[in-house]
């Protein structure tokens, strides 16, 4: 599912807007992108449709992983949604190996694992926490 093109999101763009744009490229929709990430899709509807609503950052990296973005296009979308990832912290360096090196892996489950070996909460332990 890795599109070569990619999609032009602008830093002006609003977050649903852009998400809207990525989903759309990759021929996602809302069950399938929840099916993917184990968000429920009340929450990937209102990330889709909400008008100034930004997802927490977690959420956001989660989705940009599970559509297989380009790095580009992960930085640009979490921009859209205010977040810049820092190096000086330790689970948001590990976001942006992910988003750097991996952004090819089919499903999450190899995302934690990759969590799990540098010891950050696994995407799968973060979806749960919110559910409750």
């Amino acid at each position: 599912s890795y599109v070569k093109n990619g999609v032009s999101i602008t830093s002006t763009m609003t977050f649903n807007r852009a998400f809207s744009m990525c989903m759309e490229s990759r021929k996602l929709s809302i069950k399938d992108l929840a099916d993917k990430t184990g968000i429920p899709e009340k929450t990937i509807t209102r990330m889709r449709t909400k008008e100034n609503y930004n997802p927490s950052l977690d959420y956001a990296v989660i989705c940009c992983l599970a559509m297989n973005l380009i790095p580009r296009e992960s930085y640009r979308l979490l921009e859209c949604a205010g977040y810049h990832l820092r190096e000086n912290n330790m689970k948001e360096r590990a976001y942006s190996f992910l988003i750097e090196v991996m952004f090819w892996l089919d499903t999450l489950e190899e995302y934690d694992e990759i969590l799990r070996e540098w010891d950050i909460p696994t995407f799968a332990s973060i979806i749960e926490k919110r559910k409750k």
